[in-house]
């Protein structure tokens, strides 16, 4: 069921993805083509804003979907962890504390450590809406090697993990927002898109990885991610810096079977200098 919903999630995302990609580029350019006429910004600049919150719905529902493109790399979980609480912190209330993983023993996954970011954020601030003014929430981190079958979303098969634990001690959920916390544009809050979960699992399991929470009856709530587990990274490993291209000059080939796509970007590309060649297809 959940696939299925993701399927049609990331068929959805990507079309509204063309379709913003036309709004906030023609928007854009129009700004840069009657950037002397007064007053036109004031119209502008909403729509712009408002073209930049539906690119960031799509580019949640293509998480969801597993669409989303991501960048894994080894990553040490606890520091990355002790490093997002502080920015955290800064949206948690005085009185709720936040609990992090000790440094001593690290923890190296393979994630995109961008993404594994947002989705911790999204659950710690998922647990600050449950627990209000008072309360706490925990980070754990471990290795754990799995040599039976555990049942998270799905079984969990034998390896080696890192797993990652946020835990609040707030009233916790009844059964049905437990069994359809993932599903997208679901929530039970007045303000927000459901969207943050929905992009935590999808996160996970795109990363080859399982995600389960539980909510006993005596309250509190336990998110649990198990992403695979990886060796640490060699002090060795660089990463090369991107190639600087000069766009004077240049010749770009751009392939883009939705022709309103196609001018959009070609617009931009002869703004920064390129001469551009247009293809409606890979062939």
């Amino acid at each position: 069921r959940m696939k299925a919903v993701g399927q049609l999630s990331g068929g959805l995302a990507h079309d509204f993805n063309n379709l913003l990609s036309i709004i906030l580029g023609n928007l854009a350019n129009a700004r840069d083509a009657f950037r002397t006429l007064e007053g036109l910004d004031s119209y502008l600049e909403p729509a712009i804003r408002a073209g930049r919150r539906g690119a960031d719905i799509t580019a949640r529902l293509l998480a969801f979907s597993r669409s989303h493109p991501l960048r894994p790399e080894a990553v040490e979980v606890g520091a990355l962890v002790r490093d997002a609480a502080m920015l955290l912190r800064q949206s948690l209330p005085p009185g709720i504390r936040l609990r992090l993983p000790r440094a001593e023993a690290e923890s190296w996954a393979v994630a995109d450590s961008h993404q594994l970011v947002n989705a911790l954020i999204n659950l710690v601030l998922n647990a600050k809406d449950a627990i209000a003014d008072n309360g706490t929430i925990s980070i754990e981190t471990r290795q754990l090697p799995v040599h039976e079958p555990v049942a998270l979303d799905e079984l969990v098969r034998p390896g080696t993990y890192v797993e990652i634990v946020v835990r609040d001690n707030g009233p916790g959920l009844s059964p049905e927002v437990q069994r359809r916390a993932f599903e997208p544009f679901f929530t039970t809050k007045t303000l927000g898109s459901g969207l943050g979960l929905s992009m935590v699992y999808g996160f996970v399991k795109q990363s080859g990885g399982y995600i389960g929470l539980d909510s006993p009856a005596s309250g509190g709530a336990t998110v649990t991610i198990l992403l695979p587990s990886t060796q640490p990274a060699s002090a060795c490993d660089v990463i090369a810096a991107p190639i600087q291209i000069k766009a004077e000059g240049g010749l770009a080939l751009v392939a883009e079977d939705d022709e309103d796509v196609r001018q959009v970007i070609r617009a931009q590309l002869i703004e920064l200098g390129y001469s551009v060649i247009e293809a409606v297809s890979g062939d």
